[in-house]
């Protein structure tokens, strides 16, 4: 269909005009968000204690994101989430009186020809819990790299 108001043309040219501007002002709305948030994130790297870095990982405001942004932030959070518990229970189980316990306990097995192995099962179970934290750091670093693929395609800029 040909358009021959010049006036007609004039209004099409306008509001295609209005879309792409405000589709621009959107993204660098989105990509200075995300930017923000991806620098408070870099803050939390410092933290030792795994609560308190997730503390300080949902204090950061997402609610200027796009919703893909949001979803995939607070995945990352729930992989730091699932890793928690495991870094604790591997913290106890190498602490040294434990380490100890379980040496002693090994020495007296032995000795008493015992068939429990309290050392051998102490070290299964560190073993153990270092693979259950592989796996947890292994869906750390996944949904990390989503949230910077979506970083990306908002124009986010990375932090090192």
């Amino acid at each position: 269909m040909k358009i021959k108001n010049p006036t007609q043309n004039q209004c099409i040219i306008l509001i295609l005009a209005i879309i792409v501007s405000l589709t621009t002002v959107g993204c660098k709305h989105y990509a200075e968000s995300i930017t923000k948030v991806l620098q408070q994130d870099k803050e939390t790297e410092g933290i030792k204690d795994d609560g308190q870095r997730i503390k300080q990982m949902r204090d950061i405001d997402l609610s200027e994101c796009p919703e893909d942004f949001r979803g995939a932030y607070v995945d990352n959070i729930h992989a730091w989430e699932d890793a928690a518990p495991i870094d604790v229970a591997l913290a106890q189980l190498q602490s040294k009186s434990v380490r100890d316990d379980a040496t002693l306990a090994g020495i007296l097995a032995t000795l008493f020809n015992s068939e429990k192995t309290p050392y051998s099962d102490w070290q299964d179970a560190i073993e153990g819990l270092k693979q259950k934290r592989r796996e947890a750091s292994d869906k750390i670093n996944d949904t990390w790299k989503i949230v910077e693929n979506i970083a990306v395609k908002y124009g986010g800029k990375l932090t090192d």
